[in-house]
C-alpha cells in the first residue's frame, strides 16, 4: 500500500510528530515496509483465527499449538530494589 503525503502528515499530526522533508521521506518508505509486513501477516490468517496458514500453505490448526508454559519470576521486591521508590512509582537508572 502506498502511503501518500497527506497521509503521513495526519499521521504525524495526531502523533504530535514533526519532520524535515528528508526525514518525512524515509519515514514513509519504513511505513509503507511496515503496511507491507502487516498485509503478510493478514494475509497468513484463513477465515478465523482458529486456523493458521503456513508459508508452505500447510494449514496448521489451532488445536496443534503448544500449550502456554507458566514459569515463575524473579520476586517483584528483589527487582524494585533496584530503583528510587516513592510509593507511586520507581526510577532505575542506567548504567553507563
Amino acid at each position: 500500500m502506498k502511503i501518500n503525503e497527506s497521509e503521513f502528515q495526519r499521521l504525524a499530526s495526531l502523533s504530535s510528530l514533526e519532520f524535515s522533508q528528508n526525514e518525512k521521506e524515509e519515514c514513509m518508505k519504513e511505513l509503507e515496509e511496515f503496511v507491507k509486513l502487516a498485509d503478510n501477516v493478514n494475509g497468513a490468517i484463513c477465515g478465523e483465527a482458529k486456523t493458521i496458514k503456513k508459508v508452505s500453505d500447510k494449514v496448521l490448526l489451532f488445536e496443534d499449538l503448544r500449550e502456554d508454559e507458566i514459569t515463575l519470576s524473579e520476586k517483584a521486591g528483589s527487582v524494585l530494589a533496584n530503583g528510587k521508590n516513592d510509593g507511586s512509582f520507581f526510577t532505575v537508572t542506567a548504567d553507563n
